[in-house]
């Protein structure tokens, strides 16, 4: 009978909210890497709670990002 709650007790865990919103936000990231990383080189300044602020330099778009003249995008 031990086995058994020692086994029911690490479902809990795997099925507790922590753990699942962890394995939804990690999906998002590997679904969603080309876009979170494109996006990320167009953010300039970020403002932070508490009055701080991270400021980068934009990195000029490659050719890829800019559709050439008279081309759908």
């Amino acid at each position: 009978m031990e086995i058994a709650a020692l086994i029911l007790e690490y479902v809990r865990v795997l099925l507790s909210a922590p753990a699942i919103a962890g394995v939804v936000v990690a999906v998002a990231f590997l679904l969603f890497s080309e876009d979170i990383r494109s996006l990320m080189r167009r953010v300039a300044k970020i403002k932070l709670p508490g009055g701080s602020e991270f400021s980068t330099s934009q990195v000029e778009k490659s050719n890829e990002d800019i559709p050439a003249r008279g081309e759908q995008p």
